[in-house]
């Protein structure tokens, strides 16, 4: 095979990208809450030997799938221990295999060129540098998702479905892609295993609407459905995920429950959390998340939107329809979901960076600019410049602390804009292309470890952390109601002791609004039972709790030791200590009087 100039652009992309991710995984920048649940986890789960229950601060954590646990566990077997690098490898080898399938999936599908567009567009995207840099398992899925529409691509490939175009080169094979076809079940499964049910989000139903539209349309024979081996792609999912449930549900009661709360629930807003709303909920929300999961591309989206349907794209319409099925039907279906995140569309962007692709060659490579990519160049200069200052001048206001880092970083932006500009006009539009791209790079890179506040650099976190370890003498340990401070636990080495089970914890946890009151006194009475014991205790709850039992239950002695407040521009809640122990008693006033003591807040 020949080696174009194009393959070596691809692979120039790869090295920047190897490059960017190393120097990021370098940075001392801290893991964040959710970051910390998936360390602490599988920090337990090497120490404790039990790959089959995921457990966290000593309970169960069967919320989620194992694959993420699994992958850091495994990595700090070879690391010697989990630490926040430790904990971000596996994303960051995820992040490395998305863009090669991206990269696949556009040479098979596209041309040499919007193939190396590809590449180099995802390796300057806010999305890949972002997530192949946080120990959450969203990256691991998104691998996966991209391999299972990798091998898809190059099952059609091999029936001769993908096109007549001397882009794609279709190539009719007595092969019938039986292996490609069971890889694809199999990256399925394990898709399944890194988040369910995302993969059937982002995988099952996108598929099913395009192989539906290809055999009603009378595209595709019904001859082909049957060569996809849909029967036995069942039975290796069965055989696949099918295990570690029944392994859990044998060992923690009301396993399914859990599984039924965290997957029902939670699409229709049910389960209470921070992104929790209603069906329909919010409706441009993901919207929004797609405009800045796409950066610095964004300006690029309504063009890529529409590539599958313009006539000069005619003759990739099949490849090109199916990855834009693959991120507009996951859009739609997380638009309708009650609860909504933004690493939800992740799994989906390896879709729009190959859509991108398309819109990024016209505008950029294209021998004669069309009229439209002229002024949509001007518009978008514009609009960039403003959407940068807009930006900074918000963060600027929220975090007043920043103001230094982001005045710098936005000039650095503006300056890359106006030099991408400057080269577009003069007709170096490859170099344009390269600038917007290193811009970005370099700003998420060079900002990231700045902006990143560490745990421990907190004054209240810290404060927290010594009351907590001092709290609970004789190696007795502190309790805990709901779910403490992940942060507290993987970088205190704090042990605590739960006072509720999964189970409970979920349907206290319900949004039905009838249930809400129910729900806050449920809460206040638990503590109220446990601070009511005779011996000593401590027990970590959410600060909303700490004010519900003040309200519900008013004859329980105790008092706040202290507090960590929520962080500013995050929906994590505060944490509090409270006990049932007295304080010790204050000196005396001058006037003879000892001051009276609340069980209002220590500090």
């Amino acid at each position: 095979m020949k080696v174009s100039r194009y393959d070596l652009a691809a692979i120039a992309s790869f090295v920047l990208t190897v490059a960017a991710g190393l120097y990021g995984l370098s940075q001392d920048v801290a893991l964040t809450e959710h970051e910390c649940l998936v360390a602490e986890t599988a920090r337990e789960m090497t120490e404790s030997g039990d790959w089959i229950v995921p457990r966290f601060a000593g309970a169960p954590r069967v919320r989620k799938t194992p694959l993420g646990y699994w992958s850091v566990a495994a990595a700090a077997l070879i690391t010697g221990g989990v630490d926040e690098r430790t904990a971000r490898l596996p994303s960051l080898l995820a992040g490395w295999g998305t863009l090669l399938c991206v990269w696949s999936m556009a040479r098979l599908t596209l041309t040499p060129r919007q193939a190396a567009v590809a590449a180099f567009a995802g390796a300057c995207a806010v999305s890949m540098i972002h997530f192949s840099q946080n120990a959450m398992v969203d990256m691991q899925l998104t691998f996966w998702c991209a391999l299972c529409y990798l091998l898809f691509v190059v099952w059609m490939r091999r029936r001769g479905l993908l096109g007549t175009g001397d882009a794609v080169q279709a190539q009719v094979t007595s092969r019938s892609g039986r292996l490609t076809a069971y890889a694809m079940y199999v990256a399925f499964a394990i898709a399944m295993l890194a988040k369910a049910p995302m993969a059937g989000i982002v995988v099952g139903v996108p598929l099913a609407v395009f192989v539906g539209w290809q055999l009603v349309s009378r595209r595709w024979a019904w001859r082909e459905w049957w060569a996809l081996r849909p029967v036995a792609g069942v039975l290796i999912f069965i055989a696949m995920v099918a295990p570690w449930f029944v392994l859990v549900a044998r060992r923690v009661e009301g396993f399914w429950e859990v599984v039924e709360s965290e997957n029902l629930e939670r699409f229709s807003g049910e389960l209470r959390g921070d992104g929790a709303a209603r069906w329909f909920d919010r409706p441009w929300e993901y919207l929004l998340v797609l405009a800045v999961l796409a950066l610095p591309w964004t300006a690029s989206l309504p063009a890529a939107l529409a590539a599958p349907f313009q006539r000069r794209h005619a003759e990739r319409r099949g490849p090109l329809f199916c990855y834009w099925l693959w991120l507009v039907v996951s859009l739609l279906i997380l638009t309708v979901a009650g609860v909504k995140r933004d690493h939800y569309l992740l799994p989906a962007m390896p879709a729009a960076l190959l859509l991108l692709a398309v819109a990024l060659d016209d505008f950029f490579l294209a021998e004669r600019p069309r009229p439209w990519a002229v002024r949509g160049a001007t518009t978008a200069v514009c609009a960039s410049i403003g959407i940068i200052g807009g930006a900074a001048a918000y963060v600027s206001r929220a975090r007043p602390d920043w103001r230094p880092i982001v005045l710098i970083g936005g000039a650095a932006a503006v300056l890359g804009v106006l030099a991408a500009s400057v080269c577009y006009a003069r007709q170096r539009r490859a170099l344009s292309l390269a600038c917007v791209g290193a811009t970005a790079l370099g700003l998420i890179i060079g900002l990231r470890p700045v902006v990143g506040t560490r745990f421990d650099a907190r004054p209240d976190a810290v404060t927290l952390r010594e009351l907590v370890k001092r709290s609970a003498p004789d190696g007795q340990a502190v309790q805990w109601l709901g779910r403490p401070d992940a942060r507290l636990v993987f970088y205190g080495r704090l042990g605590f002791a739960r006072l509720d089970d999964p189970v409970t914890f979920l349907r206290t946890h319900d949004e039905d609004a009838e249930d809400v009151a129910e729900r806050a006194l449920w809460t206040a009475q638990r503590m109220a039972e446990t601070l009511r014991r005779p011996k000593p205790v401590w027990v970590l709850v959410e600060a909303d709790d700490v004010e519900r039992l003040r309200r519900f239950v008013r004859d329980v002695p105790f008092r706040e030791v202290g507090r960590m407040s929520p962080r500013a521009g995050t929906t994590v809640d505060g944490v509090a200590l409270v006990t049932n122990v007295a304080a010790e008693p204050a000196p005396q006033s001058s006037d003879g009087e000892r001051p009276q003591t609340s069980n209002a807040p220590a500090g």
